[in-house]
């Protein structure tokens, strides 16, 4: 399996613990790239906080969203990645 292939299932499988267990933030999410990206007008609750946390996402506070990797390390971009990859939301990925 490829390294693309890798990231690209790892990606999927965290969008559907997502539509599974909070589907409502589902709704939210984009894919930025292969990474997972979601963002709120205001801060969500601390348990919906603590639940990403706990499935691998972080606080990107200059670009003020949470973010996960989906497993794909790359060296951080100057201006916004969104400008560099294909950003579409999680309800157009293949689950």
């Amino acid at each position: 399996m490829s390294a693309n292939t890798a990231s690209t299932n790892k990606t999927l499988a965290l969008l559907d613990t997502l539509k599974t267990e909070m589907p409502g933030i589902w709704n939210e999410a984009q894919i930025v790239g292969k990474w997972v990206w979601l963002e709120f007008n205001i801060p969500p609750e601390r348990e919906i906080r603590s639940r990403l946390k706990e499935l691998g996402f972080h606080w990107n506070g200059p670009r003020k969203c949470w973010q996960h990797p989906c497993g794909v390390s790359r060296p951080r971009l100057k201006g916004d990645p969104r400008s560099y990859y294909e950003v579409k939301p999680a309800s157009e990925m293949a689950l």
